[in-house]
This record gives C-alpha cells, sequence and structure tokens, in this order.
C-alpha cells in the first residue's frame, strides 16, 4: 500500500508536468493505472480543481511543501489511503 500511496502523490502532483497543460480526464486515468479506483481518481481530479488554479495545474514549476500538504489531505478525502507524514 505504500508504494500505491507514493505513485498515487507523485502522479496527482507532477502530472500536469508532463503534459503541456492540465488535462482533467488524462490525469484520471494515469491515476486509475496507478491504483486508485475510478470514483477516488475523479474525486481527486474535482478536488484538485476546485483546490487549485487550473494554470497552476497546468503549470511547469515545482511542486510547493503547502500543495503537498493540500494534495494529502484531498487524497484522504477521496478515500485514498496515505501514510502519516513522518
Amino acid at each position: 500500500m505504500r508504494g500505491l500511496v507514493r505513485i498515487a502523490v507523485a502522479v496527482v502532483l507532477l502530472a500536469a508536468c508532463a503534459t503541456s497543460g492540465y488535462n482533467a480526464s488524462s490525469l484520471q486515468r494515469q491515476l486509475v493505472r496507478s491504483g486508485l479506483t475510478t470514483k477516488q481518481a475523479d474525486c481527486v481530479t474535482n478536488a484538485m480543481e476546485d483546490n487549485f488554479d487550473i494554470r497552476r495545474l497546468g503549470a511547469h514549476t515545482k511542486v510547493t511543501p503547502n500543495e503537498i500538504a493540500v494534495q494529502r489531505q484531498l487524497l484522504l478525502k477521496c478515500g485514498v489511503k496515505v501514510r502519516p507524514k513522518p
């Protein structure tokens, strides 16, 4: 499960950087391939869009510690089990 969590967080935080711009359906497919359910992936992308500006989601810049903290909370809200922060 730890590996899944790490992959999910990495996919969520870095997927937009791998493409030009943000594409919710592409991110959802990547999340499902990483092990999330379709429902979880849909929840994550919707929550991201509610909490981050679309331009930020498509930005090719380093993710901030605050964005990582917010994303962890979104994953938890969407039923993705994340390990406690060290």
